[in-house]
């Protein structure tokens, strides 16, 4: 399906501004959001008919958006308004060929004259197919649905790092996210702040074993030791609950 081209709607030019504000080129956005630069660049100069289609259109406003720290709901909402549209339309299913009816000729009878035969024939069909490659379980008939493959460059939400901590005593905290220092201060007893990146949160305590650490929904309990400081870069995979970060 492909997307017309209309004029400016702004959208393009929110992606370019949150993009360069974080210091970002076109290729690293590609390596963080594993869409193509290409893509990245239509949809900055909102040039959305070169993109395979409107499901694709959307599918990358929402893993650009949510990269960059914007809403993709509403990045989303905006598009659909601009190009007139709701909610992605499902597949287009093939229809089978129009036959010219004559003036004077009834209208077929739908229900009673469906093609029944050729419709058993087809799933016949369907069903030797799928047991040929291993879709029919031996211990029962019934056909396996099968999973439709992914179609390729679909994009992969980002993950981001979340680092909360809770001060056990006052202590001088410094905080660094994404390259930008985003507290220094002194840390006052019971006083809790939360932190989030795209990248990494880089933590400095002047004193450890007095901070409470949470990164990514895991506790580290109080790190660090007694009268020497404590310094570590987290990453958004580290201390992942599925077992695809590093701990």
């Amino acid at each position: 399906m492909a997307v017309p081209t209309r004029a400016e709607i702004g959208l393009g030019r929110a992606l370019r501004t949150a993009r360069h504000r974080q210091g970002l080129t076109l290729e690293e956005a590609s390596r963080g959001t594993r869409l193509r630069a290409e893509y990245l660049e239509a949809l900055e100069h909102e040039i959305f008919e070169s993109l395979p289609g409107d499901v694709y259109v959307r599918s990358f406003l929402r893993s650009y958006a949510a990269f960059l720290g914007l809403k993709p709901a509403k990045v989303v909402g905006v598009y659909e308004r601009a190009i007139g549209s709701g909610p992605a339309p499902p597949a287009p299913v093939d229809r089978a060929p129009a036959v010219a009816v004559g003036p004077n000729d009834p209208l077929p009878d739908v229900r009673r004259h469906f093609p029944w035969p050729m419709a058993a024939a087809v799933a016949v069909i369907v069903l030797v197919a799928a047991g040929a490659i291993g879709l029919l379980s031996r211990s029962n008939s019934a056909p396996v649905p099968a999973i439709p493959s992914a179609p390729p460059n679909l994009p992969v939400l980002p993950q981001t790092v979340e680092v909360n901590m809770t001060a056990l005593r006052d202590v001088e905290v410094r905080v660094v996210v994404d390259g930008v220092a985003t507290f220094e201060g002194v840390l006052r007893q019971d006083e809790a702040r939360s932190f989030a990146g795209q990248r990494e949160v880089e933590v400095w305590l002047a004193t450890g074993k007095l901070v409470k650490l949470e990164v990514n929904g895991r506790s580290l309990g109080k790190p660090g030791q007694p009268v020497t400081p404590f310094e570590r870069t987290f990453h958004r995979t580290d201390f992942r609950v599925d077992g695809s970060g590093t701990g």
